[in-house]
């Protein structure tokens, strides 16, 4: 899954003194309220997910999704005839520091949750395949992530962050997904994915407009994974094809407080082969949704994401609700 990050930056302004506090507390507010673990929907990380934060202290954030759709519980493979539910629960840990002179970030985030739903699978008193319902609560495959700053992206602490107009930002994103969770091929529904998976993403940051309110942020990535040697239905391997996936999202800060996105992510490819034999289930869809964070308080903050797929080639479905509580530790 690729659960990913939760603050904002327009919520962190807020804690800094002086002169820019007026644009520090925006920004802090802004970051605070949009790390969220990300992937878990057709949207993606979600608006903020790759924005800076300061320097030295730690964000941490709660998270509670939502989904409805014929996928799987990451959100990685599609499942043709499928109706599935997913109750997701994650705590971000993220911390910001200097590595030889620039920009660095980490994000822990560790999952658990529920999965339910009617699946096609073989009966196990008749050998038929028919239509089953299946349920699992358990922990989920924890996510380790890592943010390098390329262009636009010098370290800044607490006394210094936000002082400055935000530019064009350009960082290197590597993502691991751990086969840590709860997996059990003689289950039709898994919470744990059964094999690792390795992301790699370019975050862009596009300021549109002098007055620092609007924001344009884009991140392509590709994710790859290990094959499964032991998945579900008793087949002996399945192997999935790379996964590419672009999240754009326009985001407006309407006060030192509160800001709202509208966001749009594409996603092909992901088609996984069981035996040597292809399941048609390769992903081309476009999902879209909206968002609203809050600072209601100079270190914590709030936000709301109800996202969907708009327009789909691969007969997927999909809806999300996601709310989360970001909390900085300075």
């Amino acid at each position: 899954m690729e659960f990913a990050h939760l603050v904002h930056p327009v919520n962190l302004r807020s804690i800094l003194p002086g002169s820019g506090k007026k644009r520090c507390s925006l920004l802090v507010a802004l970051v605070l309220s949009a790390l969220v673990p990300g992937g878990a929907s057709a949207q993606g990380d979600g608006p903020g997910a790759q924005r800076m934060i300061p320097v030295g202290p730690w964000v941490v954030v709660p998270t509670y999704i939502d989904i409805s759709s014929n996928q799987n519980f990451q959100q990685s493979i599609l499942i043709n005839d499928a109706d599935i539910k997913a109750d997701i629960y994650g705590v971000s840990m993220l911390h910001a520091f200097e590595w030889s002179g620039r920009y660095a970030q980490i994000w822990i985030t560790p999952l658990f949750g529920g999965v339910s739903g009617d699946i096609e699978g073989i009966d196990p008193g008749t050998g038929e395949i028919r239509r089953i319902s299946a349920q699992k609560t358990g922990w989920g495959d924890p996510v380790v992530s890592f943010k390098l700053g390329l262009i636009g992206m010098s370290p800044k602490d607490l006394t210094e962050f936000g002082r400055e107009p935000e530019q064009f930002q350009l960082g290197l994103f590597v993502s691991a997904t751990p086969t840590l969770g709860d997996y059990d091929s003689g289950d039709l529904l898994n919470i744990g994915a059964g094999r690792w998976s390795l992301k790699f993403g370019l975050p862009m940051l596009v300021p549109l407009g002098s007055d620092q309110k609007l924001f344009w942020e884009v991140h392509p990535g590709i994710t790859f994974y290990q094959d499964n040697d032991d998945p579900t239905g008793g087949a002996q391997r399945r192997e999935q094809d790379p996964l590419f996936k672009v999240e754009n999202h326009l985001v407006y800060e309407f006060s030192q407080k509160l800001w709202g996105s509208l966001d749009l992510a594409y996603q092909k490819g992901g088609e996984t082969t069981t035996d040597n034999i292809a399941d048609d289930n390769e992903k081309d869809h476009w999902g879209g949704g909206l968002s609203l964070g809050y600072a209601v308080h100079p270190a914590v903050s709030l936000q709301a994401s109800y996202g969907r797929i708009l327009k789909e080639s691969d007969d997927a479905t999909g809806e999300m609700f996601r709310v989360k509580v970001a909390v900085l530790f300075p």
